[in-house]
């Protein structure tokens, strides 16, 4: 690398100053207190490291280096390692390893490879900040992510409190188990969040920093390196030649609406009036935000939409975790589900017209004649069957270990458990769901998937039977999941 021409010891001494006020001006460090610095050894996070030591002599700052090797790319992420051991090793600062199986919590939880890393990475921040009497975990963010940021979490859906962006200064997210004691956690600083890329880049250069390139940075199947490098270079020559102000500028507005949105929902946490009902849809969403994030859990949109939509209901929200929200609006950590299959059962006799409620719901049944698969406008909870198939009576019960059903479009019967789990049924409703079967034990009817594929109306039926299931709370009362015509090997392995 070679020194940028523009970069001159004035412009690296106005950076100092910069990172200097940008410390001063947003509250991020006290004198003479630790700061734990994540460092990757990629360039920003170098340059963040230099730039506080650098300052560090005028307030006094105990710096710690921490590095987290996501064990991703074998001997190039063991290599960043060694680098910044090395690194720190000649500034005289401890030095922080960690490690974490990203793949494997990847496939645990079904999430991305970013995702997973960026969890792991961030629990082993906070717990190494924690031990070692950090209160503050230095982040090397700069003005160039912002940007990026702004236009991921559009595109994933975001509303105004994720458009708003990083944060000078932030909590950290208090860990992935939410029902743990809340705990003091260290606060996430970004002292170049108002610096572009490009200055770093320079400075690098001028001071002769080395620094370690990933290579993962430019795969273009990770959404984020399509934005840096095809999206925003596509707006900037095409449409917005100046989209790095204005977008920042958009990000504020938006902010600061968000924060008003926000100040409203805690003043209503509070002191809760007026009611939960007559708050606006966004100070409800942003009521919900504040306490799952006080129950240690990430809000999502989806969640927090189950939770504000349905109150009194138990909503799934990972692995052994519910939530429950009251009329009230208060959020609640719901008690385990009850995990054990059910054996009751009740036998219906179909051939006269019929009531009866079971497993929490309530079934209603009648054989009309008719001439082909006609049946009018579907109505939700409704469902129509060749009644000579299904037979004069069925059996009513929940699902058992075992049970295959052959739904609308399928070739051969499936496993249920792995049909319900690509219609994403949580596996404690499961449990509670119902299920029709004919009296030699074939399944025709499963409570929130299509109908049994061997028991449709066809131009050869001439005997209809309705059946139709309520319950007070959503399940058979919506639509059938849709579940694509796939060959049941897609099916058999969950």
């Amino acid at each position: 690398m070679t020194a940028d021409a523009d970069f001159t010891h004035a412009a690296e001494r106005a950076l100092l100053r910069q990172v200097a006020a940008n410390v001063r001006s947003h509250n991020l460090l006290q004198p003479e207190q630790k700061v734990l610095v994540a460092v990757s050894g990629g360039c920003d996070s170098m340059v963040l490291l230099d730039l506080l030591h650098r300052l560090t002599p005028r307030h006094h700052w105990i710096l710690g280096v921490a590095h987290f090797n996501h064990q991703l790319r074998g001997p190039e992420a063991d290599a960043d390692e060694a680098f910044v051991r090395d690194h720190a090793a000649r500034l005289g600062l401890p030095f922080f390893a960690g490690r974490g199986d990203v793949r494997a919590l990847a496939r645990q939880h079904g999430w991305s490879l970013e995702m997973a890393a960026r969890t792991l990475r961030l629990d082993f921040l906070i717990r190494t900040a924690s031990e070692w009497g950090s209160p503050t975990i230095a982040l090397g963010h700069h003005a160039d992510d912002q940007v990026e940021l702004f236009f991921l979490r559009i595109l994933r859906g975001a509303g105004g409190e994720g458009l708003e962006g990083m944060h000078w200064k932030s909590p950290a997210p208090a860990g992935r188990d939410p029902r743990r004691s809340t705990e003091t956690v260290p606060a996430l600083i970004r002292p170049l969040l108002n610096l572009p890329k490009a200055t770093l880049r320079a400075y690098a250069a001028w001071r002769k920093l080395p620094f370690r390139e990933d290579r993962s940075n430019l795969a273009p199947d990770i959404l984020r390196n399509r934005i840096r490098n095809e999206l925003l270079p596509l707006l900037e020559s095409a449409y917005q030649p100046g989209l790095r102000q204005t977008i920042p500028r958009v990000m504020e507005i938006v902010g600061a609406e968000a924060a008003a949105v926000r100040l409203w929902a805690q003043q209503w946490c509070a002191s809760p009036s007026p009611p939960f009902h007559q708050l606006p849809e966004a100070v409800q969403r942003a009521v919900i935000r504040l306490q799952l994030r006080r129950l240690g859990r990430e809000p999502s949109f989806t969640l927090v939409e189950q939770l504000r939509l349905r109150p009194g209901r138990r909503i799934h929200a990972g692995p052994n975790l519910w939530f429950i929200r009251d009329k009230s609006g208060q959020v609640h950590v719901a008690p385990p589900a009850d995990l054990n299959f059910r054996t009751a059962q009740h036998t219906l006799d179909l051939q006269q017209p019929g009531r009866t409620a079971f497993g929490g719901a309530e079934l209603s049944w009648r054989i009309t004649p008719t001439r082909g698969p006609r049946i009018g406008t579907p109505r939700p909870g409704v469902e129509f069957f060749d009644a000579d198939k299904v037979g004069p009576s069925v059996r009513l019960r929940f699902w058992q270990p075992g049970d295959r059903f052959q739904p609308l479009g399928f070739t051969r019967p499936a496993k249920l458990q792995d049909l319900f789990t690509a219609a994403g049924v949580p596996a404690p409703e499961r449990r509670l769901r119902l299920v029709a079967e004919t009296s030699s034990g074939t399944i025709f009817w499963v409570e929130g998937l299509q109908p049994g594929e061997l028991f449709k109306l066809t131009p050869e039926t001439r005997r209809r039977l309705r059946w139709e299931c309520r319950r007070a709370n959503p399940g058979c009362d919506t639509a059938p999941a849709v579940l694509a015509s796939h060959g049941i090997n897609d099916f058999e392995h969950g």
